[in-house]
């Protein structure tokens, strides 16, 4: 599981911004996994990030300081070093939209299939079977209208 994987939505969100909006001041290789650098936010954070363990990499903002998590600019410094992985992000966004349009386009499309149906079966009933419809249903919605004005949900338990 890489460093990405581990950040909260926000952490991963707001370091993706980071790293888009330049704020990664500077970075180099210190070890076998190891990176140091510079990440300008409301002040320069400095990060060691650890890629073989994540969880075991520093920053000293006041979010992750002395806490094994994630935060955005432990992300930010990762895109920097692994700017390809910003791609893929992309990539999965862009099919995630498509996905999205597509099950919006089938639901319009259902739902319009639906209110055809629905109004076939309305016109389909007489007035008096129309009349029986709405009177049930008026009262099944009064049901719980009036039940509230007789009693307080802690009566209830």
């Amino acid at each position: 599981m890489n460093l990405l994987d581990q950040a909260s939505y926000d952490s991963y969100y707001k370091g993706i911004s980071y790293y888009q909006n330049g704020c990664v001041v500077s970075y180099e290789k210190i070890g076998d996994g190891l990176y140091r650098g510079v990440v300008r936010g409301t002040k320069k954070y400095t990060i060691i990030l650890n890629i073989n363990h994540p969880r075991k990499s520093v920053c000293n903002c006041p979010y992750a300081d002395g806490k094994q998590i994630i935060c955005k600019h432990k992300v930010a410094l990762y895109l920097a070093i692994f700017p390809e992985e910003i791609k893929r992000i992309e990539e999965e966004q862009k099919q995630y939209e498509l996905e999205r349009e597509e099950a919006e386009r089938k639901f319009e499309s259902a739902m319009k299939k639906r209110e055809k149906e629905v109004r076939k079966y309305v016109n389909s009933l007489s007035k008096d079977e129309l009349r029986k419809i709405l009177i049930n249903k008026l009262i099944d919605n009064s049901y719980d209208i009036v039940r509230s004005d007789f009693f307080d949900e802690e009566d209830e338990s």
